[in-house]
């Protein structure tokens, strides 16, 4: 429960970090509406938040060797899965962007 609840808040803080890009953004939401600073800071804010958790809840429970490796396991997965996301299918972000 722990490691599938760590991939979802990567998953998260990863996804914010694609949509905080405006290439990224204008694929996922639609290509006239462009991103303005509050949002975009928000966005990269909140997605390298969102990461930081993940690592320190890793860190928390693991240690510090294997909490990094975890971590770094798990953001490889979840990092393939946006791009896969990202080439095929990017409306599936679309949530992100209200």
């Amino acid at each position: 429960m722990l490691i599938t609840s760590i991939l979802m808040i990567l998953l998260l803080g990863f996804a914010l970090l694609c949509v905080a890009m405006q290439r990224n953004f204008s694929r996922v939401a639609a290509p006239s509406v462009h991103l303005s600073k509050q949002r975009l800071w928000l966005l990269r804010i909140s997605g390298t938040g969102l990461n930081l958790l993940a690592l320190f809840v890793c860190i928390f429970v693991w240690g510090m060797s294997r909490g990094l490796v975890y971590w770094f396991g798990s953001a490889t997965m979840v990092v393939f899965t946006l791009v896969v996301i990202l080439t095929y299918r990017p409306r599936l972000l679309r949530w992100l962007c209200r």
